[in-house]
């Protein structure tokens, strides 16, 4: 038994509608939202704010975010990341169209309705029908993230000229893995778990909208997971191969979310629980004001930390870490997203409170967030990655719920 097999112990697994590692077998509708997206908008959403613990201050910080990333449209509809090596409006254009998408903003309805159909414009006027591609020089990270927000969008509105686009994207997204089974961030480069995590949220949206994606593809992803796991849960990943394996890393939580999306990896899988727990830190004997027993080095800050130093968290690792305690559940995410009990018995800090208190104020950065040195995206990126992991409570519903056993 491990350290944190107790996670697993005595809890009941329920599945929901789904499955992990297949599209939804039932017939497209015509018209209207599929189901996996219902939770976006509307009572939907609030009910799903309220079981997952969002807030007002989380609905108000995405709004700034929304407001500020509005701003930084181009011409033509684009999104340009800051780094001119890494440019990339495609990547660009898509990462940014993600969290108008998780709370409803299409190119059909919406507040910012004009800037979502004006940079859906902008992508599938570079897609190439014959290829698959968005334009021979977008990277695969970039046609990886343009895909989610096509795949999405079709799966939100049943917009008629979406379908084969989403459909081309997905056919050259299967053509991008490497051997290996991962999926390389610029062209004839070696797989890293960054440019999988972005594959892997393609693929996701390509089952939540009911798009085919190969099973081949799906187990060739797991053999790249196996590969870089490490420990005898594989609850650990490593880049570039398993002996670097560490808890709570980027890669680690990466890789988590890979066995959650498709690998049927619940809230009662013991590979799950003792990756989650390490997120939170090294064990501690005898901690205190925590459910976790560590010591939580690598736990969101606390109220008075953000408070001390309120530089935000790394965007990516914030965003995978987050969908991880999320989709583990319980206390833990609880602690995770609220913060840990004071001595009061009350909750403040915690992901949700770092990401609103660490949000710029001040004057056109106003909404955004600063990007961490050496963060190609720039604050573009930054504020994508942070709006999205504050709409956790409702953008991607979960595929099992955690319930005490009888």
């Amino acid at each position: 038994m491990t350290r944190y097999a107790w996670a697993a112990v005595g809890l009941a697994l329920v599945t929901l509608a789904g499955t992990a590692a297949q599209p939804d077998p039932q017939p497209e509708p015509e018209s209207g939202i599929l189901p996996a997206f219902i939770d976006r908008s509307g009572a939907s959403r609030d009910r799903a704010i309220k079981e997952g613990g969002g807030s007002e201050a989380t609905l108000i910080g995405t709004a700034k975010a929304l407001a500020w990333l509005a701003r930084q449209q181009k011409p033509g509809g684009a999104w340009h990341f800051p780094d001119k090596e890494h440019a990339d409006p495609v990547g660009a254009t898509g990462l940014t169209l993600l969290p108008f998408l998780g709370v409803g903003q299409t190119n059909r309805s919406g507040k910012y309705g004009k800037y979502t159909s004006d940079a859906l414009a902008f992508l599938t006027g570079r897609f190439d029908e014959t290829t698959g591609t968005f334009g021979p020089d977008t990277s695969p990270a970039g046609h990886a993230l343009a895909t989610a927000a096509v795949c999405e969008t079709w799966g939100m509105t049943r917009d008629q000229k979406l379908l084969p686009v989403s459909r081309g994207a997905i056919r050259h997204l299967v053509s991008l893995q490497r051997p290996d089974g991962g999926w390389a961030e610029e062209a004839g480069k070696e797989s890293t778990f960054v440019g999988t995590g972005w594959a892997m949220l393609a693929i996701r949206a390509a089952h939540m909208a009911r798009i085919p994606f190969p099973d081949s593809s799906v187990k060739k992803l797991m053999e790249f997971l196996n590969a870089r796991g490490a420990g005898p849960l594989k609850s650990q990943y490593g880049e570039p191969k398993a002996a670097d394996a560490r808890p709570g890393t980027t890669p680690t939580a990466i890789g988590l979310t890979g066995r959650y999306l498709f690998d049927g990896w619940g809230p009662n899988n013991a590979g799950l629980a003792d990756g989650t727990i390490g997120m939170f830190g090294e064990p501690k004997a005898k901690a205190t004001q925590t459910v976790t027993a560590t010591d939580r080095s690598r736990a969101p800050k606390t109220w008075e930390q953000v408070k001390e130093d309120r530089a935000p968290p790394d965007p990516p690792r914030a965003f995978y870490a987050t969908r991880v305690a999320f989709a583990f559940g319980g206390p833990e995410w609880q602690e995770w997203n609220e913060g840990s009990k004071d001595d009061a018995g009350r909750r403040l800090g915690g992901m949700r409170d770092w990401l609103t208190m660490s949000q710029s104020a001040n004057g056109n950065d106003s909404g955004s967030w600063d990007a961490p040195p050496g963060f190609s995206w720039g604050r573009l990126g930054a504020t994508a990655l942070h709006a999205l992991t504050l709409e956790v409570y409702y953008r991607d519903p979960p595929l099992y719920r955690r319930l005490p056993a009888p």
